[in-house]
């Protein structure tokens, strides 16, 4: 909760209390958490901020305390964000959380493990048996089901186990489980902490299933565990590489009605204090002042810090990344982009002479649905196909509840382009109105729309 502290001294001075949401103890989230918060309060002096992190029982459970104002910043898996962005999944009950994304950090690489003598030896054997998921509340089955529906495991074929990382690895040791699921930053300590107290194995993915899974969701990434990290062995009598998974990248997550200023300093601050030189010497180069305290600082770099995985930023963040000429451009934007088109559709009624329309995030070339708004609250379904008009962009990264029930007016960010080659270099702002604009009001307001 943000809260301020003041008293008089002439003028009035006020400190804010930022709270980030983070983890139970034994994973990864506590541990990054309180690094961050250690370089919010010592490189954000000018903020007037103490920033605390706050335990909790993980992504699912930080979400719902954003929305409830009860934290500003959480940490969560990307695959958690993205199914609670869209309502599926898991949040199919509760609906749409306004999630936004201020940084993507490390990957979340996963793997199952299984004792030597278990008799397990791919994840399809794991139909029958005692499964250790993850947390209770942190929402690990939102990743971890697609994965074993892939490789022909049915959600209801086997007992799923809800307990912390660190109880998995005891489970697993004492014969009451029979396999564990474990992810987080690689070298993640509950596993060498497996390794070293039990004989072993990582449960192979299969080939056709990874493929699979990263074409449908744009969380999952293959990902291959090295037998060194820096020079060291990355885990305990590991023999060879490992192609495991990346389950969604680890992310620093906020609400969309979070103050724009707050998360712009945010973001100013860690990416600086990582990124930048020490002005006393640059010559030292970049600070390092995240990964000096933990290794997933390393993961705050140009490349990375701003890539979409799944829903889109805070306004905020958006605003400090379109500052910095080192970050490629609009990679805080779907890779693949929303692809729409305006046109004349009469068979709506009167209420609707123009509609927008919206694909899900398909791909250049790719199939889909295609989505006609109408009057802001129902959503008609049609499968993609040639239409008549000029295609444009429809970018949801700065207003993404495009058609929101009890929306007027909906906004919208276009830009004309090739889809195979990105958003356009230009944008225009404007608004789509819900309730039947003239011809000329919908030319007015998309001024790089032709509308057809």
């Amino acid at each position: 909760m943000l809260t301020f502290v003041g008293c008089e001294t002439g003028t009035e001075s006020r400190r804010t209390f930022v709270s980030m949401g983070t983890a139970p103890v034994g994973g990864t989230f506590p541990v990054v958490g309180g690094a961050m918060a250690e370089v919010f309060n010592q490189f954000g002096t000018d903020n007037n901020w103490k920033v605390q992190i706050k335990g909790s029982k993980g992504s699912q459970a930080n979400i719902r305390r954003l929305a409830n104002g009860q934290v500003e910043l959480g940490m969560s898996n990307s695959a958690v964000s993205f199914f609670a962005y869209h309502g599926q999944s898991s949040w199919q009950t509760e609906g749409k959380y306004a999630v936004r994304a201020v940084f993507t950090l490390a990957p979340l690489v996963a793997q199952f493990i299984t004792k030597e003598t278990s008799g397990i030896g791919t994840i399809a054997d794991l139909k029958g048996k005692r499964v250790v998921i993850g947390p209770a509340g942190a929402g690990f089955e939102m990743f971890v089901r697609p994965i074993l529906e892939e490789h022909g495991v049915p959600w209801d074929s086997f007992t799923p186990l809800f307990q912390p990382q660190g109880v998995a690895v005891d489970l697993l040791s004492d014969g009451q489980a029979d396999a564990i699921f474990l992810g987080g930053a690689v070298p993640h300590p509950m596993v060498s902490r497996a390794m070293t107290t039990a004989s072993v194995r990582f449960l192979p993915y299969e080939e056709t299933a990874v493929t699979s899974l990263v074409s449908k969701y744009p969380f999952y990434q293959p990902h291959t565990i090295p037998l060194e990290l820096r020079g060291k062995p990355t885990y305990p009598k590991m023999t060879k590489p490992f192609a495991a998974l990346n389950v969604g990248s680890m992310q620093l997550i906020t609400h969309k009605n979070t103050d724009e200023e707050l998360i712009y300093q945010v973001t100013k601050t860690l990416y600086l204090a990582q990124v930048a030189p020490d002005p006393a010497d640059p010559e030292k180069g970049p600070r390092k002042a995240f990964s000096k305290k933990h290794p997933v600082g390393n993961a705050l770099n140009p490349k990375n810090a701003a890539r979409f995985t799944g829903i889109p930023f805070h306004r905020g963040a958006i605003r400090f990344f379109e500052s910095r000429a080192e970050i490629p451009t609009r990679i805080f934007a779907p890779p693949t982009v929303l692809i729409g088109i305006c046109f004349s559709a009469p068979d709506l009624g009167d209420s609707a002479d123009y509609a927008v329309t919206q694909t899900e995030p398909v791909g250049p070339g790719g199939s889909g649905f295609l989505g006609v708004y109408q009057s802001a609250t129902a959503v008609l379904h049609q499968p993609l196909g040639p239409f008549r008009g000029c295609p444009i962009h429809v970018h949801d990264w700065l207003a993404s509840d495009l058609a929101e029930p009890g929306d007027s007016r909906c906004p919208v960010y276009v830009g004309q382009g090739d889809p195979a080659l990105g958003p356009a270099p230009y944008w225009a702002d404007g608004y789509v109105k819900d309730q039947g604009p003239s011809r000329a009001e919908q030319t007015a307001e998309l001024p790089d729309v032709a509308v057809g």
